[in-house]
């Protein structure tokens, strides 16, 4: 694994709010973690010798119990979705204008975010017309599959 492709995992955990990320393949093994609780030992694939354990890391204090999350609003129109995981992107490069807007009217078939998946961009597509009213994510956020990006009233 090179530097470069370091620094993009650990961008997209710093961004992507998470507390930690492995990942195994058959050439090495790589755990890493905000440091709110350590990590568990990777597992090692069958078959191959296991090296001898480092010092265990000091023990951390536990983290503070979550605090529940505000009630969502009601939602009134139509939800579009994050067809799978990656990063959202609100314009189609830095510096342009946003795709959509808070009261913008938007048509079926217009873009309103780009999913960036291992450097790839696919648009999302609205299948609906109507105006925004609201926009759940920000731009640059990590988002997993099925996590509501934006809210359209028909018009």
């Amino acid at each position: 694994m090179d530097n470069e492709a370091l620094k993009e995992i650990l961008s997209a955990l710093s961004q992507g709010g998470w507390a930690q990320a492995s990942i195994v393949t058959k050439d090495f093994n790589l755990s890493v973690g905000t440091g709110a609780a350590p990590l568990p030992a990777p597992a090692v694939p069958v078959g191959e010798q296991s090296t001898p354990a480092a010092a265990a890391p000091a023990p951390v204090a536990p983290a503070p119990a979550p605090v529940p999350a505000p009630a969502p609003e009601p939602t009134v129109g139509t939800t579009i979705s994050a067809p799978s995981v990656g990063v959202t992107w609100r314009a189609p490069k830095p510096g342009a204008a946003p795709f959509i807007e808070v009261g913008q009217t938007i048509a079926a078939g217009d873009t309103v975010f780009l999913l960036e998946v291992m450097k790839l961009f696919s648009p999302i597509i609205s299948e609906v017309s109507g105006v925004v009213t609201r926009i759940l994510v920000e731009d640059g956020q990590m988002v997993e599959y099925g996590t509501p990006l934006v809210v359209v009233e028909a018009a």
